[in-house]
């Protein structure tokens, strides 16, 4: 029995629909570890930022690496305007990485880091739709993320082509 059907609990909810309305969203939130999804996603999405930062900026320094017009043309747009980070960008501007191993690790770790994301995904939404009985194991769980990644990636290399 949950607690929002105890005994001494009913008649409250029954006297007003906005205290049953407050009641089962309380409940609803411990009942589908909310806050623990939340945070998950939120980590697991930093966790896959970073590293495909990296390799944005390594295909950006290989890419660049023969036209220092383009680079500095790149440079002194959108990328100068950023309010932190601006100006470090426009002081180190001849030195953006242009090694396969930077590349490497940034899409392995971006690679990792997604699937992750997407099995943290998975499992709150399974919370919140109470699907305790037939969740996907391991290795379905990692297909099914695989599978999300491709079509995430296969979309904005679209976007890009058609920009």
């Amino acid at each position: 029995m949950s607690w929002i059907d105890h005994p001494k609990v009913v008649p409250w909810r029954e006297r007003s629909r906005a205290v049953d309305f407050a009641l089962e969203t309380i409940d609803a939130y411990s009942r589908h570890r909310t806050g623990r999804n939340a945070s998950l996603l939120a980590y697991m999405g930093i966790l896959t930022v970073f590293p495909l930062l990296l390799a944005a900026t390594t295909v950006l320094g290989i890419v660049l690496k023969n036209s220092p017009d383009l680079r500095d043309e790149i440079i002194d747009s959108a990328f100068s305007k950023i309010p932190v980070i601006g100006a470090e960008i426009q002081r180190n501007q001849g030195r953006l990485p242009s090694d396969t191993w930077a590349l490497v690790v940034g899409l392995a770790g971006a690679t990792w880091g997604s699937l992750r994301a997407f099995v943290a995904l998975q499992t709150a939404l399974d919370d919140i739709w109470e699907i305790e009985a037939g969740r996907d194991n391991f290795v379905f769980q990692r297909l099914r993320a695989l599978i999300g990644i491709g079509v995430i990636g296969v979309a904005q290399l679209g976007s890009v082509v058609l920009a």
